[in-house]
C-alpha cells in the first residue's frame, strides 16, 4: 500500500534528520530512558506532567486536522507515528539550544569580568579566582583547574590552555596571548591590546545575538508558513468539496498525508536551525 510505503520512507528520513541525536535503537522502550539522560545532560529540565499535556494536545491537533481532511484512520495513526517519533528529537535539539546558549553567556561573562579585574589588578591568579563567581558549570570547573595549574607551576600559558581547549574561540586565545605577554613584559606594553579585547568581546556578544536573532525569526517565519499552508488547504478543501466527495477519494488521502507530512518535515527542519552552538565553528582555532 502506498500510506505504508510512505511510512517507512518518513520513518527513513526521521532517523536520518536526527542520527546526530538519537541512536535508532533508542526508540525501543527498553532504550527510552537514553532520550531522557541526553536531554536533561544538556540541562532540559524533565517535566512529565508538561510532556504529557503537549502528548495530549498534539494528539487533539492531529485528530482535528485529520477531521477537517476527512482522512481515514490509517493516514492518521501514520502521521502521529511520525509526529510521535519526531518529538524526543525536538526535545534534544530545544535542550540543546538552551545549552549552547548558557555556554556563550558563560565564557563572555567570565572574559568580560576577567580583563575588568586584570586592568585593575594587573594580576592573573587574582583574576581569575575573582571571575570564577561569575560562572559555574564546566567553565567553573576549567577556571578551577587553571588557577590550581598556576599556583603549582607558575605558567600562565599553561593554565589559561585548560581554558582554551574547551573554547578555542580566537578571541580567547587572544586573550591567553595578550595577558601571557602583559605579565612577561608588563602592563604599559599590552594596555592598549588588552582595552581592543574588550571591544572585540562586545562585538562578538552583538554579532552572536544578531545571528541567533536572526535564526530565530526565520524558524518563526517558516513555523507561520507551514501554519498558513495548511488553512490555504483547508479553504481549497472547500472548493473540491462542492463537486467531489472527499470521505470516498483515496488519491485525495493520499495527496493530503503526503502535504501534511512535507509541513511536518518542513517544521522539524525550522527547529533544526537552533541547535547549533553559538560559538561558531569556523571562528576556532582548532
Amino acid at each position: 500500500m502506498l500510506i505504508i510505503a510512505v511510512l517507512i520512507s518518513s520513518l527513513i528520513i526521521l532517523l536520518i534528520i536526527g542520527r546526530e541525536e538519537i541512536h535508532p535503537s533508542w526508540y525501543l522502550p527498553r532504550n527510552w530512558i537514553n532520550i531522557k539522560k541526553v536531554s536533561i545532560g544538556y540541562g532540559l529540565i524533565w517535566q512529565p506532567k508538561r510532556q504529557g499535556i503537549l502528548f495530549l494536545l498534539i494528539s487533539m491537533g492531529l485528530l482535528w486536522l485529520s477531521e477537517q481532511f476527512y482522512l481515514p484512520a490509517l493516514n492518521t495513526t501514520v502521521l502521529m507515528i511520525i509526529c510521535f517519533l519526531s518529538m524526543p528529537i525536538v526535545w534534544i535539539w530545544q535542550a540543546q539550544f538552551q545549552f549552547h546558549a548558557l555556554e556563550f553567556e558563560q565564557i563572555t561573562t567570565f572574559l568580560q569580568h576577567f580583563i575588568a579585574y586584570f586592568k585593575s589588578s594587573e594580576k592573573v591568579l587574582l583574576s581569575l579566582s575573582e571571575s570564577t563567581a561569575y560562572v559555574d558549570g564546566e567553565l567553573k570547573k576549567a577556571i578551577e583547574d587553571a588557577i590550581e595549574h598556576l599556583k603549582n607551576t607558575g605558567d600562565t600559558n599553561g593554565s589559561f590552555d585548560i581554558i582554551t581547549s574547551r573554547y578555542p574561540h580566537f578571541i580567547v586565545n587572544n586573550c591567553q596571548i595578550w595577558v601571557t605577554t602583559a605579565e612577561q613584559f608588563g602592563f604599559d606594553q599590552s594596555k592598549e591590546a588588552i582595552e581592543l579585547l574588550e571591544d572585540d568581546i562586545d562585538d562578538w556578544i552583538e554579532d552572536t545575538m544578531l545571528f541567533i536573532r536572526n535564526r530565530l525569526l526565520m524558524k518563526n517565519r517558516i513555523l507561520l508558513m507551514c501554519g498558513m499552508s495548511a488553512v490555504i488547504a483547508l479553504f481549497n478543501q472547500n472548493l473540491l468539496g462542492s463537486f467531489l466527495d472527499l470521505h470516498s477519494v483515496s488519491i485525495y488521502h493520499h495527496v493530503i498525508t503526503l502535504f501534511l507530512m512535507s509541513l511536518h518535515f518542513t517544521i522539524l527542519m525550522a527547529f533544526r536551525l537552533i541547535k547549533g552552538r553559538w560559538i561558531a565553528k569556523g571562528e576556532c582555532l582548532r
